[in-house]
């Protein structure tokens, strides 16, 4: 599902960006399409930065939730819930 997501969001930036580049084209600035690409794709690369120290930073947060409850978990064994609805009498 996140792969569809992904494809997804590529197209519509691709569209949107062979967009502006046909606007550009026809105002007659060819330089102003190679600039236009040339921001396009520098701010891809900020993007794809930003999206991976993101990510990063997400794996390092569950790796570490994830070593917490195993330690917890060795130490006092797999939780045991004994709630109840009603408290008693």
């Amino acid at each position: 599902m996140a792969a569809v997501a992904l494809a997804a969001a590529l197209m519509i930036g691709l569209i949107g960006l062979l967009a502006s580049a046909a606007v550009a084209r026809s105002a007659g600035t060819t330089g102003g399409v190679r600039r236009l690409l040339f921001v396009c794709v520098r701010h891809a690369g900020h993007v794809a930065g930003n999206h991976g120290a993101h990510l990063t930073i997400l794996g390092g947060a569950v790796v570490v939730y994830g070593a917490y409850v195993a330690v917890g978990i060795a130490r006092n064994g797999w939780p045991s819930f004994s709630w109840r609805l009603r408290p008693p009498a």
